[in-house]
């Protein structure tokens, strides 16, 4: 087996791909570098602000789980009753999205005037919380700061050239390199493409062969919006870019019963290639998001540098879309899908990513511009009202 390529950290002058540091110890003049009560530098504009990046962040099927709460000494990340009533899977996903949140704060705060420090979360099968104390410093504009509001998820199914050269990866790489052991693996090489796009097609077919895991798929599609609307949570039909002559068909999987019959015939073998392993293996790029662990620190740390990544990509003008399902089906307990298929999962994971485990995958390259793009919430949706 061919283990994936995980780069080391770029060295060199910052770019549009190179992450600055963020603002130093030293404090404006007349404030010490100490955590300031939010009503001191935070302002209900400023919170607006932050609240706009955070709502911009990755989420599964567009749908956010957490809120923003403002505290004396900060801010505060706190999850909705529903996470504690989701799976496993979800549960992993949606810290997943919480490190993206924190990101695209710590990236917004910058920019404000403000150092925000993330603390380790607070996560149990109950709830999850993760606060950020604050410091007021020198404002610092960060190139990936610009793109959080641009950055979006391309479906078209094909990704083209040309490759990245090997400096921009290596300088996304680096973008791992103060997260506790997050890392970017490129599953380039022809043998782990392979194997790594099977993995891919097994996982895509289990969403349309298991009913429950077809009804979560299916219940994230707004039918209702038709193919032409942006909705402000859940995924637009539009935004699926499928060609005209699939649409019929696809409408009508979303019924179970349909689904449970055309798969007597192998269709979700077929759907499996089409709609997943098919553009993985003719993107210019396949790549794997890992962290050293499980852990729920650990998928806050992927979700951020899953985020720089992005937001690095956007800035370049690349496509980009996550498959989540081959590598969060391999955590035991996430999904009711058959043991064998998690073993064999967690197993191929293990040799091509060893000492780490991936949370998700994505595709990279040139692609259209997307017909429809996800709507978000309002900034002030995602906000609480809390100082606690």
């Amino acid at each position: 087996m061919v283990k994936g390529i995980k780069c080391g950290h770029a060295a060199g002058k910052p770019g549009l791909l190179a992450r600055r540091p963020m603002a130093g110890p030293r404090a404006r003049e007349g404030h010490a570098d100490e955590p300031l009560p939010y009503t001191a530098t935070m302002t209900p504009e400023c919170l607006l602000q932050l609240a706009a990046a955070a709502v911009a962040a990755p989420t599964a099927d567009n749908h956010h789980v957490f809120r923003l709460a403002p505290l004396k000494s900060g801010l505060s990340l706190r999850a909705l009753p529903e996470y504690a009533h989701s799976t496993p899977g979800r549960r992993i996903l949606a810290q997943v999205s919480a490190g993206a949140m924190v990101e695209n704060l710590v990236l917004r705060a910058a920019r404000l005037g403000i150092r925000l420090q993330a603390m380790a979360p607070d996560s149990g099968p109950e709830g999850f919380r993760l606060d950020l104390t604050a410091h007021e410093v020198a404002p610092v504009q960060h190139p990936l700061e610009a793109a959080i509001e641009h950055r979006h998820t391309n479906r078209h199914f094909r990704y083209r050239g040309p490759l990245l050269p090997a400096a921009a990866q290596q300088q996304m790489c680096a973008f791992g390199e103060d997260l506790g052991g997050a890392g970017l693996v490129w599953l380039d090489e022809p043998g782990i493409r392979r194997q790594a796009v099977q993995l891919v097609r097994w996982a895509e077919t289990e969403r349309f062969r298991n009913p429950v895991l077809h009804a979560e798929m299916f219940g994230s599609i707004r039918f209702d919006a038709g193919w032409t609307a942006p909705t402000t949570e859940g995924v637009p039909m539009g935004a699926l870019e499928l060609p005209p002559p699939e649409r019929a068909m696809f409408t009508m999987l979303r019924h179970w019963p349909v689904q449970r019959v055309i798969n007597l015939i192998g269709m979700h073998h077929f759907i499996g290639w089409r709609g997943a392993a098919l553009p993985c293996q003719l993107a210019p790029h396949l790549c794997a998001i890992t962290g050293p662990d499980g852990s729920p620190a650990s998928a806050v740390n992927a979700g951020r540098l899953l985020q720089r990544v992005w937001l690095g990509a956007q800035n370049l003008g690349l496509a980009f879309q996550m498959f989540a399902a081959s590598a969060v089906y391999a955590f035991k307990g996430a999904y009711p899908l058959p043991e064998e298929l998690r073993q064999s999962l967690q197993s191929a994971w293990e040799e091509m990513c060893p000492s780490a485990t991936p949370f998700l995958v994505f595709r990279l390259g040139y692609a259209a511009p997307v017909t429809v793009r996800s709507g978000r919430l309002s900034a002030s949706a995602l906000l609480q009202n809390s100082s606690r």
